[in-house]
C-alpha cells in the first residue's frame, strides 16, 4: 500500500471486517506509516466519544419497555447462528425505535451524522502539508480586501523569557490596507520587541497572524512539519533546522480550527524568549470606519502636483517615487508568490516614476494573484495582455523556464545497473527534478545579482535592503536543501559504478553572495548537463566513462560553492548570528 488508508478502511480494520489479505496489508501499512497510525488513534477517540454520547444522551431518553422483557434462557439448537455486526451498526442498535420518540430524535440523528462523516467524508490523514495549504487558502480569502477596505487585527501577545520567570502580556493592534501595513506597537515594549523580530526576518510587511507570515516562519524553521489533534483543533509543529536555529528560532507552531481552517494561534520559540500570539479579532472595515491617525500612517498623503514640481520633472529631477525601492518591492512581492522561479514575467523601468510588469505569458491563476498584489501599488503598471512594444525605455529582464529534452534510448549498462528501463526512467525523473529545482533558485539569485552587483545597493533604502537580503537568504537556503536532496541521489549512481564519493570543499571566508552564486550556478549547470547527457536524449551525448568523473567533480564543486553561498548570505544590521552553523 503506497497511499494512506481511508477512514472506511480504518473502521473496517477496527471492526475486523476486512478479508484476511486486506487485513494483513492494512496491518503492514500501519507498522510503516506514522500518519495512518495517528489517524487510527484519533478514530478510536472519536468512536469512543460517539459511544459516550449514545450512553449519556440517547439511552437515558428512551422510555422503559411497557412490560418486562421475557428471560432469554439458552436453548441449544434453537438459537440462530450469530452473525457479525459492524461496529458502526452496533453503535446505534435502537435507531428505529429512537426515531419514534421526539426527545431522542435529535441525538440519534447526530450520532448517525457523526458516523457518516467519519466513514465517508474525504478528510486528510492529518497531513501537515495539506492542513497548511487549506489554512493558507482559507485565511487568504478571509483577509482579502478591496482598495476601499482595511483589515484590523487585534491579537493578545504573551512573552515568556527563558532566563527569567514570569510572563508579560499585552494587546497588539495592526492594520492592513491595499498598499501597506501598520503595527501600532510604539507604546508597548513587548509589542515593539515582537515587531523587531518580524523586521529582523523581513516580515514587518505582514499582519502578525496572516498567511504570508505563516509561510515565512515555516520556511525559516526549515524542517518537516508535523500535525496532531487536541481539543478538536489541529496543531502544527516545526522544529527549526540548523539554519533556523542560526537565526535564533528554535521552534514554530500554530493551531488550526478545522471547521473553517482558520489559524487563530501561533507560537514563536526563540532561543531567548517564547511569544504566543492569540487572535482576539480580525475585521474588515470600510476606510470611513478607520481612525484618521491610522489611515495617515497607512497611506501618507501624496504631494500635490504644483508648477514647481512640474518644472522639476521637466528638468529630470527624481519624483517622489524611488524606482529602486519600487522595483525591489515588486520583486519581493513576486518572490512571496514564488513567481520568481521560472515565470515568464518581464520587469521594465519607465522613467521617471513608473515600473512596467508584463505578465501576459503566465497562467490565469497567476494573473489573478498578480492583479490582487500589484494592481493597486503606486507607480506600478501591470500588463496582463501582450503589450505593443513601442517607446518603452530601459532594459527588460525575463525569467524563463528551461525546456527539458526527451528521453533517449536507454544505455545497456544503465539498464543493467538499474534493473530495467522503468527503474531508470523513475531515477532520471527524480534526479532531474532535483537538479531543475536547484537551477531555478540559482537563476533567481542570478537575476538579483545582475540587478544589484556588489556595492550597488547603496541607493536602496533600509527597508529595500532588508527585502533584498530576505530574498537572497530564502533562495540560498532552498539551494542548500536542493543540494542535500540531489547529493545522495548522485552518490547512489556514482557508487554503483565504483566511484569514490568525495565531500565538498570548505567554505571560503569573505566571498560575496554574488560571486558564490555565479560559482554555484556554473557547477549546477555542469552537473545538470552531465546528467542529461547520460540519461536523456542530448545533442552532446557523453560516454559513461567520461561522464562519471565529470559528474563527481561538478557535484563536489556544487557542494562546496553552496557552503560559500550560505556563508555569504546577507543579514540586516544587528541581526546576524554570532556563529553561523551551516
Amino acid at each position: 500500500m503506497n497511499n494512506h488508508l481511508s477512514r472506511k478502511q480504518l473502521l473496517l480494520h477496527l471492526d475486523r471486517e476486512q478479508p484476511k489479505s486486506a487485513a494483513r496489508k492494512t496491518s503492514e501499512h500501519l507498522q510503516l506509516c506514522a500518519a495512518c497510525t495517528r489517524e487510527l488513534d484519533c478514530l478510536k477517540d472519536e468512536l469512543a466519544a460517539i459511544v459516550d454520547t449514545q450512553v449519556e444522551l440517547i439511552e437515558p431518553l428512551l422510555p422503559s419497555p411497557p412490560v418486562p422483557w421475557p428471560a432469554l434462557e439458552p436453548r441449544p439448537g434453537k438459537l440462530p447462528k450469530a452473525t457479525a455486526v459492524p461496529l458502526w451498526q452496533r453503535l446505534v442498535p435502537s435507531l428505529g425505535s429512537a426515531l419514534k420518540w421526539p426527545l431522542a430524535y435529535g441525538g440519534a440523528v447526530l450520532t448517525v451524522v457523526l458516523i457518516a462523516l467519519l466513514v465517508w467524508t474525504p478528510v486528510s490523514q492529518l497531513s501537515a502539508h495539506e492542513v497548511i495549504q487549506r489554512a493558507t487558502v482559507a485565511d487568504t480569502q478571509r483577509l482579502a480586501i478591496t482598495p476601499r477596505e482595511v483589515v484590523r487585527q487585534r491579537v493578545l501577545v504573551k512573552k515568556t523569557e527563558r532566563r527569567a520567570p514570569g510572563t508579560r502580556t499585552g494587546q497588539l493592534e495592526s492594520w492592513k490596507s491595499a498598499k501597506s501595513i501598520f503595527w501600532d506597537a510604539d507604546a508597548d515594549p513587548l509589542n515593539t520587541d515582537l515587531l523587531n523580530r518580524y523586521k529582523a526576518n523581513g516580515l514587518a510587511l505582514y499582519l502578525p497572524l496572516s498567511p504570508p507570515a505563516l509561510e515565512s516562519w515555516l520556511k525559516l524553521a526549515g524542517s518537516e512539519p508535523s500535525a496532531s489533534r487536541e481539543a478538536g483543533k489541529i496543531d502544527i509543529q516545526v522544529a527549526s533546522n540548523a539554519q533556523g536555529r542560526a537565526r535564533g528560532l528554535e521552534e514554530f507552531s500554530f493551531r488550526v480550527e478545522p471547521r473553517d481552517w482558520h489559524v487563530d494561534e501561533m507560537t514563536l520559540s526563540f532561543e531567548d524568549a517564547i511569544f504566543q500570539i492569540d487572535e482576539e479579532d480580525s475585521s474588515i472595515l470600510n476606510r470611513s470606519e478607520v481612525p484618521s491617525a491610522v489611515l495617515a500612517r497607512l497611506e501618507p498623503p501624496e504631494s500635490t502636483y504644483t508648477p514647481t514640481r512640474a518644472r522639476a520633472l521637466s528638468r529630470g529631477v527624481s519624483p517622489a517615487i524611488n524606482l529602486n525601492d519600487l522595483e525591489m518591492a515588486v520583486r519581493y512581492d513576486l518572490h512571496r508568490l514564488k513567481a520568481d522561479l521560472g515565470e515568464n514575467i518581464e520587469i521594465t523601468r519607465r522613467p521617471p516614476a513608473e515600473l512596467v510588469v508584463n505578465a501576459s505569458g503566465v497562467s490565469v491563476d497567476r494573473k489573478e494573484q498578480l492583479a490582487a498584489t500589484l494592481a493597486n501599488k503606486p507607480g506600478v503598471h501591470l500588463e496582463l495582455q501582450a503589450p505593443v512594444r513601442t517607446g518603452i525605455a530601459g532594459p527588460g529582464t525575463t525569467i524563463a523556464r528551461a525546456s527539458q529534452p526527451a528521453r533517449q534510448p536507454p544505455d545497456q549498462r544503465l539498464i543493467t545497473f538499474f534493473g530495467d528501463a522503468s527503474a531508470e526512467e523513475n531515477y532520471t525523473r527524480s534526479v532531474l527534478q532535483s537538479s531543475t529545482d536547484i537551477l531555478a533558485h540559482l537563476y533567481a539569485l542570478k537575476e538579483l545579482a545582475n540587478r544589484w552587483p556588489p556595492g550597488q545597493d547603496a541607493n536602496l533604502s533600509t527597508a529595500a535592503k532588508a527585502q533584498l537580503a530576505a530574498m537572497v537568504r530564502d533562495h540560498a537556503r532552498d539551494v542548500e536543501a536542493g543540494v542535500s536532496q540531489l547529493k545522495p541521489q548522485v552518490d547512489f549512481f556514482l557508487k554503483g559504478f565504483g566511484h569514490q564519493v568525495v565531500g565538498g570543499t570548505p567554505a571560503v571566508p569573505g566571498i560575496t553572495w554574488q560571486t558564490a552564486e555565479a560559482s554555484s550556478l556554473a557547477a549546477a549547470r555542469s552537473a545538470d548537463h552531465t546528467l542529461r547527457s547520460l540519461l536523456t536524449t542530448s545533442e552532446t551525448p557523453m560516454p559513461l566513462d567520461d561522464a562519471l568523473p565529470k559528474l563527481q567533480h561538478s557535484m563536489q564543486e556544487l557542494e562546496g560553492f553552496t557552503r560559500d553561498l550560505l556563508a555569504s548570505v546577507p543579514y540586516p544590521p544587528n541581526t546576524a548570528p554570532a556563529i553561523q552553523k551551516f
